[in-house]
């Protein structure tokens, strides 16, 4: 029944987007078959399900702002086992790292399972990832009219345990660009406003400089180019942008500041770049998770093109 169901509403969505130059389709993407591509007018994503459910191309004009590694096409869930490569796309993950790390490959880069639930929208759905203690979906929806993602994750605790999780973004862009986020001026628990990963020991640093920052309005920028460089901060704003060339992305998403962010060391919003790519991470606050309880997240992404290019 859910195959015929699957399969009608399949044709009618395809029936319906192919009038108005846009909808869902499966296509092949780097290798890969069996990738879902939402497009408009405007702008299109593409999203493979074998390995994680990543976005690999979110494009506005022919402009993917996505990093994507040539070396990985086509790999599998048991290549990626194998030489255990950091992953390209916009990755979805869950926190806190230190734990999570080690019990997540189902869900990072596992195959799951795909539904057409709407002319330009799909729900994704995880292998129940008895290792990480969660059952994962999320759905895809891209505007019809313009270059706009919204991503909805939601997590179910399918252990027998109270887990600690987060939601993690963990999209990755081209590099060269600026990034940008707001900083909390006047109550942040961080002296500039933003704090600085170091490691060995891992520990966040407050007083630090490097010359790819600035501050400026209540506004941090950072060009991601050279080094290493990983940061966030504690603002309450719920939006950060990246620009590369004339393509910038803006992701939008919820902050409760009377939730707990100790998974994430404090922050709704972190930064990272090693000059081959940047990373933009939003996260959200960590739940206490009791059996069969659920929790969720919401993210919108937008693409602009600038200067009227």
């Amino acid at each position: 029944m859910k195959t015929l169901s699957f399969t009608i509403s399949l044709i009618l969505f395809l029936t319906y987007s192919s009038a108005i130059h846009g909808g869902v389709e499966i296509v092949t993407h780097r290798g890969w078959k069996g990738c879902y591509r939402l497009f408009n007018a405007h702008s299109e994503v593409i999203i493979n399900p074998h390995t994680g459910a990543r976005v690999m191309v979110f494009a506005t004009k022919g402009e993917n702002i996505i990093f994507e590694n040539p070396a990985q096409d086509g790999k599998s869930f048991q290549d990626w086992k194998d030489s255990n490569y950091d992953p390209d796309g916009g990755r979805l993950d869950y926190g806190p790292e230190m734990e999570t790390r080690k019990l997540h490959q189902l869900t990072w880069m596992g195959p799951w399972s795909v539904e057409v639930t709407g002319a330009f929208s799909i729900r994704m759905s995880s292998e129940k990832d008895e290792q990480l203690g969660l059952y994962s979906q999320r759905i895809f929806t891209l505007d019809p009219q313009s270059p706009k993602l919204t991503i909805t994750q939601i997590g179910e605790n399918i252990s027998t345990d109270t887990l600690s999780r987060h939601f993690w973004s963990r999209t990755l862009v081209k590099p060269g660009g600026i990034m940008t986020l707001p900083v909390d001026e006047i109550n942040s628990r961080f002296l500039k406003g933003a704090g600085k990963f170091a490691w060995n020991p891992s520990r966040i640093e407050e007083e630090w400089e490097d010359e790819r920052v600035w501050i400026k309005g209540g506004i941090l920028h950072f060009h991601a180019v050279g080094g290493t460089f990983k940061a966030g901060t504690d603002s309450k704003e719920g939006w950060m942008a990246y620009q590369v060339g004339k393509v910038r992305m803006l992701k939008r998403f919820p902050v409760f500041p009377q939730e707990d962010y100790s998974g994430s060391e404090h922050m709704s919003g972190i930064f990272f770049s090693n000059g081959k790519f940047a990373e933009m991470e939003p996260c959200g606050p960590t739940h206490t998770l009791a059996p069969e309880e659920s929790f969720s997240f919401t993210e919108e992404w937008e693409l602009e093109v600038m200067d009227g290019g």
